[in-house]
């Protein structure tokens, strides 16, 4: 039976989009505890869930049968993604799927909110070498999120379970509550004693809200707080459902015209976010923000399962507005990076 392709061991920085040096990020050295899924249970549904592999990993869900959303920070430093990998273990796979092409969202950007450089439209797709068959894509919800504070999302992900990176590609989930909601996104926050959050390895991680008895994808992972303790952030499906649609009828026609059609009051906001609601009204991670993911990722050595649905097709992340037949891939501002980390990847150790 054929073999996940292997991964890349590239030693670059990993998971470091906006915060200080302190704490020892990613792997939560100085005592921090670095979960997936904090306070999750082994998730044995949401097939449509899968890992992102080759030289780091990130979480994506299938939203038509040839196409996965995904965040786009997970394409920084031109990391490229090999497979789409289903199942419980992205190691021993059920199934895997070649990805022959990915596009970010063209305003991603960081903006400062709540004195945090944060990721916005931090949205991305993917594209499949062949159709996925036997399982149902994810529906995104089109209608707008504002108001829905206190409702649960459900986060479905993929990250390490321990400061020590173990569990690392194990598909966990958890539910909490809708805290705030901004003009681009909406925050998750833990209160008691109880710790439930997205951390490390699950960026892109779909948000799940349901909405008139259906399981809708609200939002993708996009970071929070650099213990994983007290908050994350994640970007709106809502507002972002035009360029999707744009990729998928470039890429898969038709696929999304039933139940996922963009909305005609879910409008790219794009254009304009400055008409919408002030962004530094929400929450503010006061200890400063990590991205959810992208952890260096060699998953060819102990995959030794699962069925070769498509051969691989190694990809990065271009701006959605390069022509497909160019080789072009997203070009990730790492000096803006390290500014605002307040260091080098350099002094960062995977």
């Amino acid at each position: 039976m054929k073999k996940p392709t292997g991964a890349r061991t590239a030693a670059t920085c990993a998971a470091v989009l906006f915060l200080s040096c302190g704490g020892g990020f990613p792997h939560g050295q100085n005592g921090e505890s670095r979960r997936s899924i904090v306070g999750g249970t082994t998730d044995y549904g949401h097939p449509a869930v899968g890992a992102l592999t080759g030289d780091h990993l990130c979480t994506g869900a299938l939203i038509s049968k040839k196409l996965v959303i995904t965040a786009a920070h997970c394409f920084k430093n031109d990391y490229v993604y090999d497979e789409f990998r289903l199942g419980v273990d992205a190691l021993a796979p059920d199934k895997f799927y070649g990805i022959s092409e990915c596009f970010k969202h063209p305003d991603f950007d960081y903006i400062e909110i709540g004195g945090v450089n944060t990721p916005i439209h931090d949205v991305a797709v993917c594209v499949l070498s062949s159709s996925v068959s036997g399982i149902a894509p994810m529906p995104l919800r089109t209608t707008p999120l504002d108001g829905q504070e206190g409702d649960a999302v459900t986060f479905v992900g993929y990250g390490m379970d321990s400061a020590q990176g173990t569990g690392l590609g194990t598909k966990r989930v958890v539910t909490v509550e809708i805290d705030s909601v901004n003009s681009y996104g909406f925050y998750n926050v833990v209160s008691g004693s109880v710790v439930k959050n997205t951390c490390t390895g699950d960026s892109g991680a779909p948000g799940i809200v349901a909405e008139g008895g259906v399981d809708r994808i609200a939002g993708v992972v996009s970071g929070g707080d650099k213990s994983c303790t007290k908050n994350g952030w994640n970007t709106r499906m809502d507002l972002h459902i035009d360029w999707i649609m744009t990729i998928a009828n470039q890429h898969d026609p038709g696929s999304l015209d039933a139940g996922v059609g963009a909305d005609s009051d879910a409008m790219d906001d794009t254009s304009n976010p400055s008409d919408a609601s002030d962004p530094s009204d929400a929450s503010d991670p006061s200890d400063g923000s990590a991205d959810r993911g992208t952890e260096t990722w060699d998953g060819a050595a102990t995959a030794d399962a699962g069925t070769a649905e498509a051969g691989t097709g190694g990809n990065g992340a271009r701006d959605s507005g390069s022509s497909p037949s160019t080789d072009a891939k997203s070009q990730p501002d790492e000096a803006q990076d390290e500014a605002a980390s307040g260091c080098s990847c350099a002094n960062l150790a995977l």
